[in-house]
């Protein structure tokens, strides 16, 4: 009866820790958050991500500090097209399969990026009535009643403006999509990689007569994609590795990223530094850097114009200044006089494109 008992005892006991274990390894795969060693909170996705980018999950569950966690946060590794693309074609990041088909006649309207991260399942079904119309065509005749005189207007469905320097080229296009719709695309691409790597601001106006108090033209904000793409290579001349990432800004998972009113979006993008991983010495230093922001412009409830008139700009901050506090005159009695001086944030010479077109 006394070994009875025991072995009794045992298995209960072996029992125990087995349902203990299991409801752990449960708890474990459930949790969408944990705090590593430095205090860092991590999202189980987030934490899958650094790992793809590099880091061993040992050094992100000890070693990773704040600093670093938040300088590679968003960015993710870059993926292409071309690697998911079979001959029935893919599933894009939202679910949706594109065909062959369907994706060469995409690439007339978005970008990769965009069809691949952006799309929607309404945004394919949407793309089907769009027709590209990269050349002038259609002349349009208007009656003057008041001279009997006749003018032509032709229809220009399309724009592109690209405006290089030494340091950094902008391009922007507009285009009309369908009776309706318009898509603008700006991207800035940086020749030579910035000193300074701060918030840049890059955005799209347009002109829509809201300050007559009419409106010609709205931004769909559902529409606004913006991403960084960044090509990182390692110091190590033996490895000679190179890491491209993407950082994608949405309005579902980035909004304080944008500043939106009817008639214009700015997003703002922390511009990525070098880095290391693992806090190994090894350096990856950023060798290409670019910027885009894509959206479309609907015909607003007071459409009655000829022409759509588009403004794409990029703006880079060269300098940061933080309040200063000068300390002076300090009385007996302890008191003490504090001087605030506000400095601005410093901005370089905005670059600015101007499209028009002729819709239909």
């Amino acid at each position: 009866m006394k070994y009875f008992a025991t072995y009794t005892l045992a298995i209960l006991s072996l029992l125990f820790i087995l349902i203990v274990d299991e409801a752990n390894k449960v708890h474990a795969q459930e949790a969408k958050t944990f705090i590593n060693k430095q205090g860092v909170i991590i999202e189980k996705d987030e934490l899958e991500n650094l790992i793809e980018i590099g880091y061993s999950e040992k050094y992100i569950k000890k070693s990773l500090t704040e600093e670093e966690f938040e300088d590679m946060k968003g960015f993710e590794v870059k993926k292409e097209i071309a690697d998911l693309l079979t001959s029935k074609g893919f599933m894009n990041e939202n679910g949706v399969f594109i065909t062959p088909e369907e994706l060469d006649r995409l690439r007339d309207f978005f970008s990769d990026e965009y069809i691949l991260y952006k799309l929607t399942d309404d945004m394919l079904q949407e793309s089907k009535s769009y027709n590209l119309g990269e050349e002038i065509t259609n002349i349009e005749y208007i009656k003057n009643d008041k001279d009997s005189t006749t003018i032509e207007i032709p229809k220009k469905l399309y724009d592109k403006v690209t405006i290089p320097t030494d340091y950094k080229k902008i391009t922007t296009k507009v285009w009309q999509l369908n009776n309706n719709s318009f898509k603008v695309h700006v991207q800035l691409e940086w020749n030579e990689i910035p000193k300074y790597r701060l918030e840049d601001r890059i955005l799209f106006n347009v002109y829509s007569g809201s300050k007559y108090g009419i409106t010609n033209y709205v931004i769909d904000e559902s529409s606004l994609y913006g991403y960084q793409y960044v090509e990182a290579e390692s110091s190590n001349s033996k490895t000679n590795d190179l890491r491209k990432y993407l950082y994608n800004y949405t309005m579902d998972d980035d909004k304080e990223h944008f500043n939106i009113t009817s008639d214009e979006v700015i997003l703002s993008q922390n511009l990525k530094d070098d880095y290391s991983i693992d806090g190994k010495q090894d350096k990856y230093k950023v060798k290409y850097l670019s910027h885009s922001l894509e959206g479309i412009i609907v015909k607003g409830p007071d459409f009655n114009t000829k022409t759509l008139e588009v403004t794409g700009g990029f703006n880079h901050k060269i300098k940061r200044f933080n309040d200063i506090k000068l300390k002076f005159g300090i009385s007996v009695r302890g008191l003490q006089f504090y001087f605030r001086v506000n400095r601005p944030e410093v901005y370089d010479r905005p670059m600015n494109t101007y499209l028009q077109i002729f819709p239909k």
